[in-house]
């Protein structure tokens, strides 16, 4: 990516998604470095990448490593909420969700709610911030009825993958997911 646009950060973000979904942790970790050094150098560039520190969180997370991981979500989520680019809030609202799940799977509840109530409010009804707000509320909480309408929003748009994966999500923690 480097080779065929240099300092390029989108190069490294498409890079980065490819070597993350093969697995490729470590190429993908060295990828969105590489991105994420010219995403702050550029943040306010016209078309700025976002994301690429959120992707090195995600590597992070891959190797065990959650202080590392929660330090790149909270550069992503503050880079990417101050930014202007296209996808600068989705990568923020990603970010944030991300912090909250890494907070739920340490235990930390107070920190998730906090993460997801700020991916909510950046994006109101996303649908993994309120499956996390139900989840950081405790076992007596209701994740498929948090859902319910970002699901109902998710239909009328048509988004049904998003849609299906959110609801699989919330009866598995609701402990149904056989009927998800």
């Amino acid at each position: 990516a480097d080779a065929l646009l240099p300092g390029f950060p989108w190069a490294q973000t498409l890079a980065a998604m490819v070597l993350i979904a093969r697995q490729s942790f470590e190429f993908a970790r060295q990828a969105a470095e590489r991105g994420a050094a010219a995403q702050v150098a550029q943040d306010r560039a016209a078309l700025a990448a976002n994301g690429l520190l959120w992707m090195r969180g995600l590597t992070a997370l891959a190797r065990g490593a959650r202080a590392e991981a929660l330090a790149d979500f909270r550069a992503e989520a503050a880079l990417s909420g101050a930014g202007t680019s296209v996808y600068a809030r989705e990568c923020s609202v990603i970010a944030h969700e991300a912090l909250g799940f890494t907070h739920l799977s340490m235990g930390e509840d107070t920190a998730a709610r906090e993460a997801f109530h700020a991916a909510a409010t950046a994006s109101p009804g996303h649908g993994r911030a309120m499956l996390g707000l139900a989840l950081a509320d405790g076992p007596g909480a209701d994740p498929i009825g948090r859902v319910g309408p970002a699901a109902e929003a998710m239909r009328r748009v048509g988004k049904a993958g998003e849609r299906s994966l959110l609801l699989a999500a919330a009866h598995g923690w609701a402990g149904r997911g056989s009927e998800g």
